[in-house]
């Protein structure tokens, strides 16, 4: 079969520069090519194809007579898009009398395929001047199911370094593709990350944030082949050249089923061709069904849901390792977030980047806490992380919880669980990482969480889901004649762990209400609750009766705890936050709440 009209990238060698053990500079070329080819079952592509070039120069400036060296390109053919490059070195020779050998295999990936290419390659300096190449090889190629372009956040970068001074960008990998065997809500499927990056900051360690959306380059849409969508987020560390890192996604599958996609990324980033490559699987976890595409095509990665930067509000990072402790940097932005959902807010995703400095050394088990309120008072967010093993010295890797209140539209909160992934300097003494989490609203989780199958669900999600224990705390305040009287209910606090008998690691309850002096207003108000041995703050941030809601944060909670579930006897601390409405003509309150506990 002809395939001369196949949009496939080759190795063209003037393409680039290549440093090795010699330095192989090919430019100017002139190529022409032709490829023969089969397409058999599944629609994999079987190639032999050859490549002559003609024109250009050649230099080996060390004058080794061995040649080993990293290779990768990217660029199109037509409308299609493709990304090479080597995972092991090239080998070849040069006999000193300009005659040079290439060999070896290519990563290679474009719009509709994922495969190898092998090639043998030969090239000399003609005496008639110029420099002269041919090269010939196979390609095996598996045809995608899905396609996917990389792009730049919301700050227009991918790759960020984090010092005393605060976050800057660092560059970022945006161009490069995705793609995978199998559709993304089908199973377990793999997937695979290769492009090239940007680098202003040397060979890193790099934070590394960037989004993942769904790309069909034949219909110029946001969408799969087979008629779904996602949008999705990167969070993961770059450090000696590999990197580990985790995806978490928004999808709607063809038939309306929708939820989020989750899983982690393994791979290398190849400084001399500024080239890299990701390896990883993701699983899809069903939360609702009915929706359509354009939950997840309307997506701006400019226009977050959210943004929350410590350039826009008040951002608190404090924890400890080795008898020493993390400090927020004294300057610069030192927190930068943003979180992204679904139309009706029901579940999303969120990222944030941290860093700092530190004192004391690093062990494996570590703690982290995060506190974020906009300058607004609109959105008050909240986060641990629990540190782990990293398998390595200078890495950081955890398991984080959180929790938000947000007011900014339709009052709600709720439950976010994920990932911190960093690196630290023993050096510098400074520290950087990336949390990235899915959350689901407070409502969907109690909702989930009174079933089998619920809790299921939320277990996929690695979102603790067995009830250890419940309490009501209610309380008063101020109190005072010239403040009125504002009188809280949290009813139903439910606390829940990752395992039966485990200990309480979120807490949430639909059930706060109220009442107040409606000749006063609460903002700055701060009423202490109580129950079933437990204490803890109410501390509203935003008292809008205009609007009809309110925000508080929940501080300072804790108490050896008296009551139902195996919690019964255990001392605990707690924090959080609450949002909800305001009937004014009642002089009542209502909404919701959720937190962490441990």
């Amino acid at each position: 079969m002809d395939a001369s009209t196949w949009d496939l990238g080759l190795p063209l060698f003037g393409d680039v520069t290549v440093n090795a053990n010699s330095t192989l500079t090919v430019s100017a070329h002139a190529a022409e090519k032709e490829l023969r080819g089969i397409t058999v079952t599944g629609g994999k592509k079987l190639v032999v194809w050859g490549v002559i070039s003609n024109g250009g120069t050649y230099q080996n400036l060390s004058g080794s007579p061995t040649l080993s060296a990293y290779f990768g390109t990217s660029g199109s053919i037509g409308t299609n898009k493709y990304q090479m490059l080597t995972k092991d070195k090239l080998s070849g020779s040069d006999n000193s009398a300009g005659q040079v050998t290439l060999s070896g295999s290519l990563d290679y990936m474009d719009r509709n395929y994922l495969g190898t290419i092998r090639f043998d390659y030969n090239g000399y300096n003609a005496s008639s001047g110029g420099y002269r190449s041919i090269g010939a090889g196979d390609i095996t190629l598996d045809s995608l199911a899905w396609s996917g372009n990389i792009a730049p956040d919301n700050k227009s970068y991918g790759l960020y370094s984090v010092s005393g001074a605060g976050i800057s960008g660092q560059g970022d990998t945006a161009g490069g593709l995705a793609g995978g065997l199998a559709s993304p809500w089908s199973g377990t499927p793999g997937l695979t990350y290769m492009g090239a990056y940007t680098p202003s900051g040397g060979q890193g360690p790099y934070v590394w944030t960037a989004p993942l959306y769904s790309y069909n380059a034949s219909q110029a849409s946001k969408t799969t082949a087979d008629g779904g969508a996602f949008f999705a987020l990167t969070g993961g560390m770059w450090r000696d050249k590999t990197f580990n890192a985790d995806i978490y996604g928004l999808y709607v599958s063809p038939t309306g089923k929708a939820g989020i996609l989750k899983g982690p990324l393994t791979g290398n980033y190849y400084p001399d061709i500024t080239m890299y490559r990701a390896d990883g699987s993701w699983t899809a976890v069903e939360l609702g069904s009915g929706r359509s595409t354009a939950d997840i095509t309307g997506i701006n990665i400019t226009t977050p849901y959210a943004s929350m930067d410590s350039t826009l509000g008040t951002a608190l990072v404090s924890g400890s390792f080795s008898g020493g402790s993390f400090v927020q940097a004294t300057g610069g932005t030192t927190y930068q977030a943003c979180a992204y959902t679904v139309p009706d807010r029901k579940w999303g995703i969120t990222q944030a980047i941290i860093g700092g400095t530190f004192t004391g050394t690093p062990p494996d088990t570590w703690y982290l806490g995060t506190d974020y309120i906009n300058s607004g008072n609109t959105i008050a967010t909240g986060s641990e992380t629990i540190g782990k093993p990293a398998g390595a010295a200078g890495k950081l890797l955890g398991d984080t919880r959180g929790f938000a209140a947000d007011i900014t539209a339709t009052p709600f909160t709720w439950i976010n669980v994920g990932e911190t992934i960093g690196t630290y300097n023993l050096s510098a003494l400074t520290w950087q990482a990336v949390q990235i989490a899915a959350y689901v609203d407070t409502s969907t989780f109690l909702t989930l969480a009174q079933t089998d199958a619920g809790r299921a669900t939320l277990q996929q999600l690695n979102i603790p889901a067995i009830e250890v224990g419940k309490t009501t705390l209610t309380g008063n305040g101020p109190n005072a004649s010239t403040q009125g009287n504002l009188s809280v209910t949290m009813s139903n606090v439910t606390f829940f762990a990752s395992s039966a008998g485990g200990a309480p690691r979120i807490w949430a309850t639909n059930g706060v209400t109220g009442s107040y002096d409606t000749a006063y207003g609460y903002a700055n108000t701060t009423v202490p609750l109580t129950g079933n041995g437990l204490t803890t703050n109410f501390n509203v941030k935003t008292w809008d009766t205009a609007g009809g809601k309110w925000l508080s944060t929940v501080t300072n909670g804790g108490g050896t705890y008296s009551g139902t579930g195996s919690m019964n006897g255990s001392v605990v601390e707690f924090r959080g936050a609450a949002a909800g409405t305001i009937n004014t003509g009642a002089g009542t309150i209502a909404g919701t709440a959720a937190g962490t506990a441990k």
